[in-house]
């Protein structure tokens, strides 16, 4: 496990213990966080065991987790999750600029733990502290994963009826282990896995058809390169039929050219008196239903 800058990562509290001749009830943590983490929530592993959460602020900055088992018989044996821990790494340069002890590669937890045992049914007795250190690898905030995102994924081929291209635009976008997104849609490159069907412009910022298909086709893979990172999305191509029977509700088509149709004109408000109105002519379209 490793942490970068701004990024989201859980801790599992993982016990095992077996002791059939003292049984425990609670298990203290005390951690020292190191001042680049946050502790955004904790909670139990399981419904048996209940969690209490303290902090106590700088100079000591810890955080101490109990963890008491519910039921009403002590714990004789234990092997799994306790608790889990949710943290965030703060990547301000004013921390380590505070804190020149701190490494800038490594962070380090330090772990006190203590059982308490079950004495008439009160904890009363309890094992001494067993400390231990944990070191966790920062590294840089690199991209996990990388999004293509299509305004729609389906496109009608009107092209090889119009002439005119098609396309819908397309941007490229990374996730990066501190959970910041970026457009990095200038910095890829494309490729379509069928080129007569779908096409692409080569920085990724659409996908189009321009008429010269033949064909269309379902989940056409378009493939997404950048740097490292290989990636793709699915399209969908619709072809029409050809030849194409257009009916229409009129078949005469007349000239409409100076065609005119009288109508009521209101008057600009600044320039006559209010309501005022006179005739005006517009021209008249011809309308007809087209399926």
């Amino acid at each position: 496990m490793s942490f970068s800058p701004y990024s989201l990562s859980t801790i599992l509290s993982y016990f095992k213990f077996s002791n059939q001749t003292s049984p425990f009830k609670a298990i203290q943590i005390k951690v020292w966080m190191d001042p680049r983490l946050r502790i955004l929530s904790a909670s139990p592993a399981s419904s048996k065991w209940a969690l209490r959460v303290e902090s106590i602020d700088e100079p000591l900055s810890t955080t101490t987790f109990t963890c008491t088992f519910l039921e009403e018989e002590p714990v004789e044996s234990w092997d799994g999750f306790v608790f889990s821990i949710f943290l965030e790494m703060n990547a301000d340069p004013e921390i380590l600029a505070h804190s020149p002890n701190l490494s800038v590669s490594e962070i380090a937890l330090h772990w006190e733990v203590t059982y308490f045992f079950d004495t008439n049914a009160t904890v009363e007795g309890k094992t001494l502290p067993v400390r231990k250190t944990t070191l966790f690898k920062v590294i840089p905030d690199v991209p996990y994963t990388v999004i293509p995102i299509a305004k729609d994924s389906d496109l009608i081929n009107t092209a090889v009826l119009s002439g005119r291209q098609t396309s819908t635009p397309m941007r490229i976008f990374t996730v990066s282990e501190g959970a910041q997104l970026r457009d990095v849609t200038s910095r890829c490159h494309c490729i379509s896995a069928e080129s007569r069907v779908l096409k692409t412009s080569p920085t990724c910022t659409s996908v189009y058809v321009d008429g010269s298909e033949l064909r269309g086709i379902s989940k056409i893979k378009v493939h997404v390169h950048y740097e490292t990172w290989t990636t793709s999305t699915e399209f969908t191509v619709w072809y029409p039929k050809v030849p194409i029977t257009v009916w229409i509700s009129d078949p005469v088509l007349n000239a409409i050219k100076d065609w005119k149709v009288a109508m009521w004109r209101w008057l600009p408000r600044e320039r006559q008196k209010k309501d005022a109105r006179q005739f005006a002519c517009i021209n008249k379209f011809q309308q007809a239903e087209v399926s």
